[in-house]
């Protein structure tokens, strides 16, 4: 999978928690809780992203808010995006749509 701003379809794809996911705000980040139990820890920006995510936000919208968020430039913040969004998919996360 390979999500760049630059292609059209990625910039109006939308991602969705997977339906059997919990999750809770925490002081640092986000702790994550996955059909089975088992824990994932998102420390800030991946947590503001998460929550961007969630809100079901396009890529676009998200890419744009993030780099103000982390204050990271276009390189940075599409790699954080892409890298996450990867790993939440693999991990069964989120789910596309």
């Amino acid at each position: 999978m390979c999500l760049t701003i630059s292609n059209e379809k990625a910039q109006h794809t939308t991602y969705r928690i997977a339906p059997e996911i919990k999750w809770a705000v925490e002081m640092k980040g986000l702790l994550i809780v996955d059909e089975l139990g088992k824990k994932h820890w998102l420390p800030y920006p991946k947590a503001a992203l998460w929550d961007l995510i969630s809100r079901g936000h396009p890529v676009t919208k998200v890419y744009s808010m993030m780099a103000h968020i982390a204050a990271l430039n276009p390189s940075s913040t599409e790699a954080l995006i892409h890298d996450s969004l990867e790993e939440w998919l693999n991990l069964g996360l989120l789910l596309k749509g």
